[in-house]
């Protein structure tokens, strides 16, 4: 009796431990979410300093801490590329147009900082312009970086402009959006910038010094 007794009783704390260790992923993991939310937050709350705009302060609210919409575009030689294709890289991803002044002001400001952000890759995408409208804009701002210019091109494997646009909600640009090497949109922004608030987006957005 006293051998089963204690078989018992050791039964039950292993039981108890084992109930005991099973709950702790689901307190990791709820500390991890809290974590996640609470640098959403702040981020958000920077944002909010920088951009008064109301628009541009939703946008971030929309898409902060998401996966970043998956799409495929053409380059100016008609090649296929996917965003998908840049998993594991950090990518700045650049909404922009032909027609819009600021587009043009900010880009030789983008082709500077991008080439001293190596790490960095500048994807500019051009949703409803086709080659011949991109490459003048290319030419007007002495373009001589080496970013992938992506534009809209008909081809059968391309997402179309509508749902690209529908995807990322583009209302404005020039829109940036900072993704990080899992694909998840870590910070966003709307409108003219300079490279020192670049610099400040970059440390926002993947917390480097």
């Amino acid at each position: 009796m006293k051998i089963k007794t204690i078989t018992a009783i050791i039964l039950c704390f292993a039981a108890l431990a084992g109930c005991k260790h099973q709950d702790q992923p689901a307190n990791i993991a709820k500390q991890h979410a809290t974590n996640q939310q609470d640098q959403r937050s702040q981020k958000i709350a920077a944002l909010t300093d920088m951009q008064q705009n109301q628009a541009a302060q939703q946008y971030a609210r929309t898409f902060l801490g998401k996966k970043a919409p998956s799409f495929s575009f053409a380059d100016q030689n008609g090649n296929i590329h996917s965003l998908q294709s840049f998993k594991g890289k950090k990518v700045l991803l650049e909404f922009a147009s032909t027609a819009c002044p600021t587009c043009q002001h900010v880009h030789p400001v983008l082709s500077r900082w991008t080439k001293k952000q190596k790490q960095i890759h500048w994807i500019q995408v051009f949703p409803i312009e086709p080659k011949a409208s991109v490459e003048r804009f290319l030419k007007r701002t002495h373009d001589e970086s080496q970013h992938l210019v992506l534009m809209m091109s008909g081809h059968p494997d391309a997402t179309s402009p509508d749902r690209l646009i529908e995807q990322y909600q583009i209302d404005y640009v020039p829109t940036f959006l900072f993704i990080d090497e899992s694909g998840k949109i870590q910070m966003t922004y709307i409108g003219n910038v300079d490279e020192a608030t670049l610099d400040h987006l970059n440390r926002l957005a993947f917390q480097e010094k």
